[in-house]
């Protein structure tokens, strides 16, 4: 739907405009699903929504559920899209500045901003910046409240709740929202199955990667932290005794945190899989209506499943 929705040119640029607070100009090139494959074998990206402008390119996403690994996301984005931004022998200083923009209906840092801002600085001088030009953006929809400026507020309300309200720029995404809800056709082809199936395969092969790391080191530290604190008190021989059990901590600690992040991931899939056998069910008995109505009220998931037999 948001793809659909930024297929507009007009709308993709005023919504870079209110998240911004900058006027994007004349555009020279917009596209949605830009598909940019950098080498042959190495991986490509589906951009949502591209817009080049004459000073800068501008891409959009849209991140509807929490996904992991959001800042390496960015990281791998800006390096497929700059790729493209220079011919063979230009200098550098034709670069243009991009603004990466994710827009999230959930706090991915849970840190309870509305918005955050990301620029390079360096470490030792945080007032000083890179001025590489690169721009990272991820607005927070569930903490709206917190927007300042009315007009991303409403924007953001309408993402998070739905709420059109009297904006102008609302009221032609609702229309278009609206106008797309009413062509069937494209609303069958749209809900795939398999894409959500694959996308929590990803999801699930990341959190044991993530989590099994995560549990290693924090275990690794206790262990070693313990380790310390009894070889100080105990001498040599009952120090060395300690590290040995700090290695079985260890080990256990690791066993532990596989553990735990599998049993995540299995829950995850459960639940992914059991949700794509529910739109199957909806699809082929033609409860469209049903199927929109527990995608924007997840509430809903459980008397459906009870109903179906899921």
């Amino acid at each position: 739907m948001f793809d659909r929705v930024m297929s507009d040119e007009a709308v993709c640029r005023e919504v870079v405009e209110v998240v911004l607070g900058v006027e994007v100009g004349r555009v020279v090139y917009h596209n949605v699903e830009q598909v940019i494959e950098p080498t042959i074998d190495g991986r490509g990206v589906r951009l949502d929504a591209y817009l080049v402008g004459e000073e800068a390119v501008y891409d959009v996403e849209m991140q509807a559920y929490g996904r992991m690994c959001i800042d390496k996301r960015f990281r791998y984005y800006q390096s497929v899209i700059d790729v493209g931004l220079l011919r063979k022998g230009e200098d550098y200083d034709l670069l243009p500045d991009s603004f990466i923009i994710f827009i999230c209906t959930d706090d991915p840092y849970e840190d309870g901003l509305p918005r955050y801002d990301f620029e390079r600085v360096c470490v030792e001088h945080p007032s000083l910046l890179s001025g590489c030009g690169s721009h990272w953006v991820v607005l927070n929809a569930a903490a709206y409240q917190g927007v300042e400026d009315s007009r991303l507020r409403s924007l953001l309300k309408y993402v998070r709740d739905g709420v059109v309200g009297a904006d102008p720029l609302v009221r032609m995404i609702d229309g278009k929202v609206s106008e797309a809800n009413r062509d069937r056709r494209w609303v069958e082809q749209v809900f795939s199955v398999m894409t959500v199936e694959e996308d929590a395969a990803m999801q699930v092969r990341m959190a044991k990667r993530v989590y099994r790391k995560e549990g290693l080191e924090e275990g690794r530290k206790e262990g070693l932290a313990e380790g310390r604190k009894e070889g100080r008190a105990e001498g040599r021989k009952e120090g060395l005794a300690m590290g040995i059990e700090e290695g079985l901590a260890e080990g256990r600690a690791k066993g532990r945190a596989e553990g735990r992040a599998e049993g995540r991931a299995e829950g995850r899939a459960e639940a992914e899989k059991r949700y794509g056998e529910l739109v199957s069910r909806l699809l082929a008995d033609g409860r469209l209506d049903d199927l929109k109505q527990v995608a924007e009220d997840p509430s809903l998931l459980e008397g459906l499943y009870e109903e179906l037999g899921i």
